[in-house]
This record gives C-alpha cells, structure tokens and sequence, in this order.
C-alpha cells in the first residue's frame, strides 16, 4: 500500500507492507531525490533493523526492500524534484 501526498514545497509518500516475509517491490514516484524519514523497522523502534536506502533517485519509479510488517516514509523537497 502506497499513499503519496504534496503540497506547493514538498511531497511525502508513505509505503505499508503487511506481509509476513522481506518484498522487493517498484513503486512509482515522480522523479527526483527522495530521503528517507522514518523505518519502522529501525532498531530505533525495536525493529529489525533497517534495510532500505536513505536515499533514493526517482526517475519515475524506485525498487525498495521492505522488512515484514513495517512502513516507510520518503520526503522530496520542491527543490529536488525535477
């Protein structure tokens, strides 16, 4: 499940993944540079750890490894989007 939100400064897209096991999957998002804000899966928050990039060049679409159980929340700024 993926819900992308903007607004005249940035964009955000958040990624849910409800399965029981690791899934690479390609979602689409405008191009440009997006970062990563938040992993469930982080240590941080009692996770196993995180296994996506921070970053991530869009150029239309991007590949991300989601841990079971777990979101991600990506942030591009108006500046970086092309």
């Amino acid at each position: 499940l993926m819900i992308r939100r903007w607004s005249n400064t940035e964009q955000v897209a958040a990624v849910f993944h409800f399965g029981e096991a690791m899934k690479t999957v390609s979602i689409p998002l405008p191009k440009g540079r997006w970062e990563m804000i938040f992993d469930s899966a982080a240590e941080r928050w009692l996770g196993p750890g995180r296994r996506g990039a921070g970053r991530q060049s869009a150029d239309g679409h991007v590949r991300l490894s989601l841990t079971p159980w777990s979101f991600v929340l990506y942030v591009a700024r108006m500046e970086q989007v092309d």
